[in-house]
């Protein structure tokens, strides 16, 4: 049994009001962030129909579609974009007042919510977590990814979607305090019997004219190294795009071109070597993201506590 939450909405402009069950609302954001209803019903463990059918009484309630249904696409309209983005925020003051009472009772409890990077990290987040875990076993630790790689997570922290965020771009954002937490050198990886592959170091101009395995635009690491070239004055081709630096090692491993990563992205696969970078060596750093005005969970200050920031 699901107890009914319910919010009071009441429009000015036309001296309206009525209630809106927060679980549609909850339905509705799951929608919108897989951008399926049979996604979201999964994730939210109901049949699909039950999200279609809360999703339809929501556009009935406010007399607007929300999405666009099609068989081979998914959109939101222009009211469902701008629904989805109010929505996460009364749907967080509710996590966040509900998580505050429970405080007060000496529990530290509800969901954390924090985005982490595809690629191994300098920092040790599972270490983290471990600690926060043992000393909060109440906290429900949703750990998310982003297809969009950090920008995408910066991102999921300014929408609400997640409550903070370990991101490899450190750009700072007027809604966003950023602390850096690791870094790390990156290296040149090359496969064994490449023309450079027996030096004990090389320069990124050494590199310049080879095809590259890199990961796709808004990856952090895809920002370190077309700056690191940018700098240098050099141009420079990448051919493959993957996501993670296990796949990079196995392409270049195949010939597929070049590659330059962390110290500390792992072991490489057999007949591919890492080499160190001359000259200015380009740093891969790791941040910790949160928002700087939104109210902060008790799991989330907890976690800050832990870490040692505010």
């Amino acid at each position: 049994h699901r107890v009914q939450r319910m919010i009071r909405i009441i429009d000015i402009d036309f001296c309206d009001t009525w209630w809106m069950d927060l679980r549609q609302l909850e339905y509705f954001v799951a929608v919108a962030d897989e951008r399926s209803f049979t996604r979201a019903a999964t994730g939210l463990h109901v049949v699909q129909s039950t999200v279609s059918a809360a999703v339809k009484s929501l556009e009935k309630e406010l007399g607007v579609s929300l999405v666009i249904r099609s068989s081979r696409s998914f959109a939101l309209t222009d009211a469902g974009a701008e629904l989805v983005v109010r929505a996460r925020n009364l749907l967080a003051a509710e996590r966040i007042a509900v998580d505050a009472v429970r405080g007060r009772a000496g529990r530290v409890g509800g969901q954390l919510r924090l985005g982490t990077l595809a690629s191994s990290s300098p920092f040790d987040v599972p270490e983290l977590m471990g600690r926060f875990h043992a000393r909060y076993p109440d906290v429900d630790i949703r750990m998310l990814t982003s297809a969009a790689g950090s920008t995408g997570l910066r991102a999921g922290v300014i929408d609400g979607s997640l409550d903070a965020a370990f991101s490899s771009i450190g750009v700072h954002h007027r809604s966003l305090l950023v602390d850096e937490v690791a870094a790390t050198p990156v290296d040149a990886i090359l496969r064994r019997g490449h023309r450079l592959g027996e030096r004990a170091t090389v320069s990124l101009a050494d590199l310049a004219d080879e095809p590259f395995v890199d990961f796709p635009q808004g990856f952090g690491q895809r920002r370190v190294t077309d700056q690191a070239f940018g700098d240098a004055g050099l141009d420079r081709h990448v051919s493959v795009e993957v996501v993670g630096t296990a796949a990079a090692g196995e392409f270049v491993r195949h010939g597929l071109g070049v590659a330059v990563l962390p110290r500390t992205a792992g072991p490489m696969p057999d007949g591919v070597r890492s080499i160190p970078l001359s000259g200015p060596v380009p740093m891969w750093r790791v941040y910790f993201v949160r928002h700087a005005e939104r109210e902060r969970s008790p799991s989330l200050a907890s976690l800050l506590e832990l870490m040692g920031m505010s």
